[in-house]
C-alpha cells in the first residue's frame, strides 16, 4: 500500500510511503514550491503547490484557464505520474514520473554515504572523512548496508569543524531551530555534542533565514542534486586533503589556511632575500678577489687608481729587510716569498689592515 503527502517530521517534504516506511522523499523546504520544481520541468497551467504560511502546511492543486489538461496521480508501483491529455490519441501521455532514478529512492546508501550519478549508473561514497567499515561489502555494491564510520573520532571540543558540501539533497530527519544567522546556526551545533550537521536556508520573503540541525546518523543524502548546502561535523585533524575544491572546511580550517598562507609567503621572502645577500656577497668577493690579485685596480696608500703601482728595487729591498730570512715566508713556483713591512701611520694604515684582513678572509675561505 503506498500513499503520498507532506511529512512534518522536522522541515516539510514531499514523502511516498510503502506501508508505514519511506519510500522517497523529496528535498526539505522552508519556503513554498510549486511541483514543478520537484519535477524538474517547467511550470504547467496545473500547479501542485507546497505551501507554507506560518504554522499551516498544506498543498494546494489549480489550474488556469484554456491550459492543457494535466493530472498528478499515485500509481500502483508507488510512483507520482504526471499525465497530458492528448486529443489527437483520445489518451493519457506520462510526461514525468517520480521517483524514477536509484538515487530517487529513499536511502539507497548507508548513513553517512551519498547517492551520486556517474554516468548512466548510480553509486554510493562514504562523505569526506568517513570510509567503508568493511571494504568488501562496498567492492561488492552492498551499500545499503556497508556502513561508513569516521576516520577520526569526535572529540566535542575547540578541534571539531564543518566540512561544507554543496548542491545536496539534505539529510531525513531535520530539526529546525528558527531564524537565525549563519554565525548563530553553526554555533549552536558545535555547542551540542550530538550535532552531526547543520544547513542555513534563506527565505524567500527577505526575512533571517531558517537554522537545521541533525542528529546522529545522516541519512539519504543525495549529491549533485538541485538542493542546498549542507555542512558536516569532523575533527580538524580529518584527511580531508583529497576533496574536490567545492567541499571545503571552516571555522578553525580556516585558520589553519590563513597560517599556511601566511608561513608560506615568509618562506619565500626568506629565500629572496637568502638569493639576493648571496648574490651580494659573491659581487663582493669578486671586487676583493680584483683587489687583492691586482688583476683591474691596484690601492695606492691614501688613494686607489686604476694604473699598476711600480716599485724600484731599492723599495722591494727596503721593505723586506734586504730580503730577510726572518720575513721569508715561504717557497713556491714562482720563487720564495717574503712577508713586507709598509711604513704607514693614519688612515692609510687601517685601510690597509683591512684590506689586508678582507684578502685574508677571502683566500683562506
Amino acid at each position: 500500500m503506498f500513499s503520498f503527502g507532506i511529512g512534518t517530521t522536522g522541515g516539510p517534504q514531499f514523502l511516498i510511503w510503502k506501508d508505514n516506511d519511506p519510500y522517497s522523499r523529496s528535498d526539505v523546504y522552508i519556503n513554498s514550491v510549486s511541483f514543478a520544481k520537484l519535477s524538474k520541468l517547467r511550470p504547467f497551467a496545473y500547479y501542485l503547490t507546497l505551501n507554507l504560511k506560518g504554522d499551516d502546511i498544506y498543498v494546494t492543486y489549480s489550474a488556469s484557464e484554456n491550459s492543457a489538461i494535466l493530472r498528478v496521480t499515485l500509481v500502483p508501483d508507488g510512483r507520482i505520474e504526471l499525465l497530458l491529455w492528448q486529443e489527437i490519441n483520445n489518451d493519457w501521455l506520462s510526461m514525468w514520473q517520480w521517483p524514477s532514478t536509484y538515487c530517487e529512492f529513499y536511502a539507497q546508501c548507508s548513513p553517512f554515504s551519498s547517492c551520486y550519478q556517474k554516468g548512466s549508473q548510480d553509486h554510493c561514497k562514504c562523505l569526506p572523512g568517513f570510509q567503508p567499515k568493511v571494504q568488501q561489502e562496498w567492492d561488492t555494491r552492498n551499500w545499503t548496508d556497508g556502513t561508513c564510520v569516521r576516520q577520526k573520532a569526535l572529540r566535542c571540543d575547540k578541534d571539531d569543524g564543518f566540512l561544507e558540501l554543496v548542491n545536496m539533497k539534505l539529510p531525513d530527519h531535520s530539526y529546525i531551530l528558527g531564524n537565525m544567522s549563519t554565525n548563530d546556526c553553526e554555533s549552536r551545533c558545535l555547542r551540542n555534542c550530538s550535532c552531526t550537521a547543520y544547513a542555513y536556508l534563506n527565505a524567500s520573503d527577505g526575512a533571517s533565514g531558517k537554522c537545521l540541525n541533525w542528529y546522529g546518523d545522516l541519512m539519504d543524502l543525495v549529491q549533485d542534486f538541485d538542493g542546498s548546502d549542507l555542512y558536516i561535523r569532523l575533527h580538524d585533524g580529518d584527511p580531508v586533503g583529497n576533496v574536490k575544491s567545492s567541499v571545503k572546511f571552516t571555522r578553525k580550517n580556516k585558520r589553519s589556511i590563513i597560517i599556511a598562507v601566511a608561513a608560506v609567503s615568509i618562506g619565500l621572502v626568506c629565500v629572496l632575500s637568502g638569493y639576493f645577500i648571496w648574490r651580494k656577497s659573491i659581487g663582493k668577493q669578486e671586487r676583493i678577489e680584483e683587489t687583492c690579485t691586482g688583476m683591474n685596480t691596484s690601492i695606492e696608500l691614501g688613494k686607489s687608481e686604476t694604473e699598476l703601482n711600480i716599485f724600484s728595487f731599492n723599495q722591494v729591498v727596503a721593505v723586506t729587510n734586504d730580503f730577510c730570512e726572518e720575513n721569508k715566508l715561504g717557497k713556491g713556483g714562482f720563487g720564495p716569498v717574503y712577508k713586507v713591512v709598509l711604513p704607514v701611520q693614519g688612515n692609510s694604515a687601517s685601510k690597509v689592515s683591512n684590506l689586508l684582513d678582507f684578502c685574508f678572509s677571502f683566500l683562506f675561505y
